[in-house]
């Protein structure tokens, strides 16, 4: 989004369509060049993913292998969504990157990622 090159940070998102589609928007908004891996959890919202047991941090992890995502940001960092601040820690563990916990709402992406 927004021509990220090697230095641009990794995000991610689930496939959920409303979420999918307001945060690619709260993204071009922002201009900053950013890497967003979509997961899949079978169209279900971040929160609603997460409590199924469907957005879990080897579900981050394999959608980031799948796709080399972690080889195009060389940042060495994932921002997950703010709502699942708790998967920090495992997706650590899961992925070596360091975790950033971003803002709770996508509105507050374009401020998070200029600051």
């Amino acid at each position: 989004m927004n021509n990220p090159g090697p230095d641009a940070p990794l995000l991610f998102t689930t496939n959920f369509s409303l979420t999918f589609f307001t945060v690619m928007s709260d993204l071009e908004k922002s201009k900053v060049p950013v890497w967003l891996q979509v997961v899949d959890t079978e169209g279900l919202s971040v929160l609603t993913a997460y409590s199924a047991g469907k957005l879990t941090a080897e579900s981050v992890k394999n959608a980031l292998l799948a796709t080399g995502a972690m080889e195009r940001s060389k940042m060495g960092t994932l921002v997950i969504p703010g709502m699942v601040a708790r998967m920090a820690v495992k997706l650590n563990e899961a992925t070596g990157l360091q975790i950033v916990v971003g803002p709770k709402e996508s509105s507050g992406l374009p401020k998070f990622l200029r600051s």
